[in-house]
């Protein structure tokens, strides 16, 4: 049973590779072509890390946070 389901599924996925691959074939144009070429790197403009803003901003990512200091309130003994 298990021999049989395995050779089902083998010739059914081998048929609708086969109706796509066909499909493919028909829906293509005839003569596909190259584009037109596209200018290179050295028209491309030149990338950057970032501005003042920026730099600014990860400095004050990168240090340490300010610690406060609060004055603990003054504790008093309870009454027996």
């Amino acid at each position: 049973m298990r021999l049989r389901r395995t050779a089902e599924m083998a010739g059914f996925v081998t048929m609708a590779g086969a109706l796509m691959v066909s499909a493919a074939g028909v829906l293509l144009p005839e003569g596909v072509t190259r584009g037109a070429p596209v200018p290179g790197p050295e028209a491309a403009p030149a990338l950057a890390a970032g501005g003042e803003e920026i730099r600014a901003m990860v400095e004050a990512w990168d240090a340490p946070p300010v610690a406060v200091t609060v004055a603990a309130p003054a504790m008093t003994a309870p009454e027996p």
